[in-house]
């Protein structure tokens, strides 16, 4: 494994910067509030600063692991030449951006570690949301699990369309992510939201199941959500 797909010195690859919203309406207030986030997107798109906005709506009827956000906002944006971020890059939200609204909250500024195809970062109608966490002593043995066997597995699965790997990039001394964040983020982008709940998707991701070794040093959260019509990607 390269010291890149570990979360070490090297480069990310790519050039963009991932910054993820979530916001929780009601579910009285979901409709509306789904019309004003693609408003709001659009509007920070047309800023013509190389930003690309998409926004996702939970899948109500497959919540997966834990707690997620009903909606979800990601901005695809260029990072710094040297990769350096200013404090207004740090995942909190410009007072001026368009997609301060709505109680919507930072859940934090990722970078590309690894991309299993090259297309575009947001285009699929569907989206598995995973965020993870392990205890730092148990990482590089994660790592070569995670990397090697359970993403490549869950992508075996049809439907499946391919993943990104992200990790965040205000990270601890320790190795750690900062309170209510997650240390690495995977995108699975899928043909339809209904991909990660059928016996394919499951006997799949059995098969890349993570080893009683490692199961009590990590954390995993999953959702998935459908795209919202009316964004574009990138």
């Amino acid at each position: 494994m390269s010291a890149t797909q570990a979360g070490g010195a090297d480069a990310p690859l790519g050039g963009n910067l991932l910054e993820l919203w979530g916001a929780d309406p009601t579910p009285g207030e979901a409709d509306a509030f789904e019309q004003r986030a693609l408003a709001r997107a659009r509007a920070a798109d047309d800023r013509g600063d190389g930003r690309s906005t998409t926004v996702y709506r939970r899948d109500e009827d497959w919540s997966g692991a834990g707690t997620a956000p009903r909606f979800l906002t990601l901005q695809v944006r260029p990072a710094r030449a040297d990769g350096s971020r200013s404090d207004a890059d740090a995942g909190v939200i410009e007072d001026d951006d368009p997609l301060l609204a709505d109680g919507q909250r930072s859940l934090g500024c990722y970078r590309l570690l690894e991309t299993t195809h090259a297309g575009s970062w947001l285009e699929a109608a569907g989206l598995l949301y995973v965020r993870v966490d392990v205890a730092p002593a148990f990482l590089e043995p994660f790592l070569d699990w995670y990397v090697d066997e359970h993403v490549p597995a869950v992508l075996s699965a049809p439907g499946m369309l391919g993943a990104r790997r992200l990790e965040n990039t205000a990270l601890r001394a320790d190795g750690t992510a900062p309170e209510g964040e997650h240390r690495f983020c995977t995108l699975y982008d899928m043909e339809a939201v209904d991909v990660v709940g059928r016996p394919e998707t499951l006997a799949a991701s059995e098969r890349g199941a993570c080893p009683a070794s490692l199961a009590p040093h990590r954390q995993a959260h999953n959702a998935a959500y459908r795209r919202c019509e009316g964004t574009s990607g990138s």
